[in-house]
């Protein structure tokens, strides 16, 4: 198997990887485990950039339902394919248009200014995109090469986590999700479902004064419009395992997929939550300890409060105090539905209350922000109401900038650790080698030894046959004169030197050595004998190695990472690039 190379190509726009391997006859399913697992990797050059295809953005497409289980050569092994060239595409950049304003409650004091822009109709598509984002594109393209490799779905393509779970390797990695992840809480009748709507520019959730939202409903852009529930939601999420625990909860979490490319949606997963209420309401699950599961596992939380409705109710601030405990630096608080207040002192002393309840709740009181917010229409397009939407869009897309940049540097660290993994293997490999050529040398002067016990051993046994008389008798009359006079010697000198007329030997002393008789010498010579050869054994034991093919699997995956680690490059400049169209 010849080591491979890796040829970068970078143009315009486009970095390319190419994996190629030898041609068999057959297919064969690929094994998991054992020493024959891995990428069979012989040669990475670079390949001419295919049409541009624009992500999906949502996990219902062709290309992304595989639920990240391919495997290198897809989900098979394939012995005996020829695999093709394919590439990696990454274009680079498209505006990433950002709404702008802020403002709001600072700690205990509170200061609304008139200096927020008013969201008007026109700027309900101030974020539309005909084409992907960059961000998106960055998002779904280490997405990619975390599951499927730079050439995605084509035989040959080899994902990081596939490299990461070689059996040489075991090195754990965890895929990065190519949507950001934004969970709205709040109390009942917040406006969490209408945000929703507004932000994506369809009604996908119900809206109403009464409870409508009484399970967890994700909201995600997609080719088609489809709704999953239970089972099938948690298949489509496979991050959502742990939330299976929550006894009810199941039957209670819905997908919603939108086609919708409004401003960032096809880079976001929203999530709907119900209502927080107290008193008798009873949720057919544990609501509260379901929202901090769901807080461990997405990027931004918002919280929205109804000036009007039970803004501050016990539970909500319980999940607010708990939710900062762990995840301050996600959170973000909106006083929602700022429009239905019509006085400027009753949304003022509404703002104070809330201010005051969430003061000794949480652990950055001194950087609190409480902006208002409502959502345009005809009724409130003059209402001379500070509006900080832009600010909640802005929050979105800071998440998203975030995640990228994150994605970006755990891709980093996780070639890193592969690579590090890689080179352990290797230099373990040559220590275990240079330690077999010592116990072989060992093991060959103990078998040479082991020999020489033979040899001896030999020796005396002929010599305490010899002195048996009918034995002596025969070898001197048959033996002797049909032999040379070299083995002649040989034998006359083994045989006992003097006999009496009945043929015993004279020389019965002939029979010991140094006062030992041979028969307990040559016992001796045999214990002596078994223990070499036991020490031999255990000396003489090798450790495994690695196999030609497996060595040049592992300086294969080095120059691979290498290969991807210049691609998270061309990433990092695409996504440089839009700062300077922002």
């Amino acid at each position: 198997m010849k080591t491979p190379h890796f040829y970068p190509t970078t143009r315009t726009h486009y970095a390319h990887i190419i994996i190629m391997t030898s041609e068999r006859a057959h297919h064969t399913p690929r094994k998991e485990q054992g020493g024959n697992g891995g990428v069979n990797t012989t040669t990475l050059k670079p390949a001419k950039p295919p049409r541009d295809s624009s992500s999906s953005g949502g996990k219902l497409s062709n290309s992304s339902k595989n639920n990240g289980n391919d495997n290198i050569n897809g989900n098979h092994r394939e012995k005996g394919e020829t695999i093709s060239s394919t590439t990696l595409t990454t274009n680079t950049t498209t505006t990433d248009n950002r709404g702008g304003g802020g403002g709001g409650v600072s700690g205990a004091k509170v200061e609304q200014t008139r200096s927020h822009h008013h969201y008007s109709h026109r700027d309900v598509h101030h974020h539309h995109h005909e084409k992907s984002s960059p961000n998106e594109r960055i998002l779904k393209s280490i997405h990619d090469l975390y599951e499927r490799g730079p050439n995605g779905n084509q035989p040959g393509s080899v994902g990081i986590l596939e490299i990461a779970k070689d059996p040489l390797l075991n090195v754990t990695c965890w895929k990065p999700r190519k949507k950001v992840s934004v969970l709205i809480i709040g109390n009942h009748s917040a406006g969490k479902s209408s945000f929703i709507n507004w932000y994506i520019d369809e009604s996908i959730q119900t809206t109403g004064v009464a409870i409508e939202t009484r399970g967890f409903t994700y909201v995600t852009s997609g080719r088609k419009r489809e709704s999953l529930k239970g089972d099938a939601t948690f298949a489509f999420y496979d991050h959502l395992d742990g939330l299976e625990r929550f006894e009810g909860i199941q039957a209670n979490v819905f997908t919603e997929v939108s086609t919708s490319k409004e401003k960032n949606f096809p880079a976001i997963d929203f999530i709907d939550t119900p209502g927080l209420v107290d008193g008798e309401m009873e949720y057919p699950f544990d609501v509260s300890a379901a929202i901090l599961w769901l807080a461990d596992h997405v990027d931004l939380v918002l919280v929205f409060f109804d000036p009007i409705g039970q803004a501050l109710c016990g539970r909500t601030m319980k999940v607010i105090e708990a939710l900062n405990e762990k995840h301050a630096e996600k959170l973000s608080y909106y006083m929602s539905k700022a429009d239905q207040v019509e006085k400027e002192h009753d949304r003022q002393r509404v703002l104070i209350q809330i201010t005051q309840n969430l003061s000794g709740r949480i652990n950055n009181s001194h950087a609190f922000k409480l902006p208002t917010i409502y959502l345009p229409n005809e009724q409130n397009s003059t209402a001379n109401i500070p509006n900080a939407l832009s600010e909640v869009c802005e929050d979105i897309d800071k998440a998203i900038r975030l995640t990228v940049q994150k994605n970006l540097t755990a891709m980093k660290d996780d070639c890193a650790r592969i690579d590090r993994k890689v080179v352990e293997v290797l230099e373990e490999d040559k220590l275990k080698r240079a330690e077999n050529v010592k116990r072989s040398m060992r093991g060959a002067a103990l078998l040479a030894l082991s020999w020489v016990f033979i040899f001896f051993m030999t020796f005396v046994a002929f010599v305490e046959l010899f002195a048996f008389r009918f034995v002596g008798n025969f070898v001197r009359r048959h033996v002797m004169p049909r032999c040379n006079d070299f083995f002649a010697a040989i034998l006359m000198g083994m045989l006992p030197s003097e006999v009496d007329e009945v043929g015993r030997s004279k020389f019965s002393a002939m029979q010991r050595w140094g006062g030992v008789r041979r028969r307990y010498v040559f016992g001796g010579a045999l214990l002596g004998y078994i223990l070499v050869t036991h020490v031999k054994n255990v000396v003489w034991t090798l450790n495994k190695v690695l196999t030609k093919k497996e060595q040049a699997r592992m300086q294969a995956y080095r120059t691979y990472l290498q290969g991807l680690l210049k691609i998270r490059s061309n990433l990092y400049s695409e996504y440089f690039k839009q700062l300077h169209t922002l």
